[in-house]
């Protein structure tokens, strides 16, 4: 699979702590997105899936699910099909709910791209829309859908009362991340008050 970054905890894309794994390569480049750095085939990293389901319980210790975003997931549907395969099989990782964040729609998805999103517990979908605001749990826009597809996606999903939302920011080696699903002026607030504090952006995500 090839991929731009994994991350945990995260707090901010479903129930729980959670490890994030945000994929390389998307074609739908949805005007708005704040992952543009994600958007490049070439980009990122190419992993195995021994070699990422390492990664993933090795920083998931404390955690009790899996998200994954990007980038487009079901762009890499194979890859997709054999990590959460890995997952439920792996004593580390089973019993995790996952979560996978894609801008297609069930009506466009092809044989693969369905053998992978029916292995996840619960799944955003739909294109990213600027102009209309999320107001519901996990939905960047309105026009989003939250599907379960499991009994744990059920459980877990169906109510999101005290789960997460927000923004995190995470500081590291490589700069500083921003984890959620901001909303509509967030991103230049964020800006704005790190100027104000001394902090200057540059390779900013959202206009790679």
């Amino acid at each position: 699979m090839r991929i731009s970054r994994v991350h945990a905890p995260v707090t901010v894309l479903g129930p729980g702590q959670r490890v994030g794994v945000w994929v390389q390569g998307c074609t739908l480049a949805c005007p708005g997105c704040a992952s543009r750095d994600t958007w490049d085939p070439a980009g990122g990293r190419e992993v195995t899936t021994a070699d990422l389901l390492g990664t993933v319980a090795e920083l998931g210790a404390s955690c009790t699910g899996l998200t994954i975003s990007g980038g487009e997931p079901l762009q890499q549907p194979l890859a997709l099909a054999d990590l959460l395969r890995a997952v439920r099989a792996d004593p580390r990782t089973r019993g995790w709910d996952v979560l996978v964040f894609t801008g297609l729609l069930p009506e466009e998805w092809d044989a693969d791209q369905r053998n992978a999103i029916q292995r996840a517990d619960a799944a955003v979908v739909g294109r990213y829309r600027a102009g209309e605001a999320g107001a519901e749990w996990l939905r960047a826009s309105a026009n989003q859908r939250l599907l379960t597809l499991t009994d744990i996606g059920r459980q877990r999903f169906v109510n999101p009362h005290g789960a997460g939302g927000g923004l995190q920011l995470v500081v590291d080696e490589d700069g500083l991340t921003m984890i959620g699903l901001p909303r509509p002026g967030d991103l230049g607030r964020m800006e704005r008050e790190l100027h104000r504090r001394g902090v200057t952006l540059t390779g900013v995500s959202w206009r790679s």
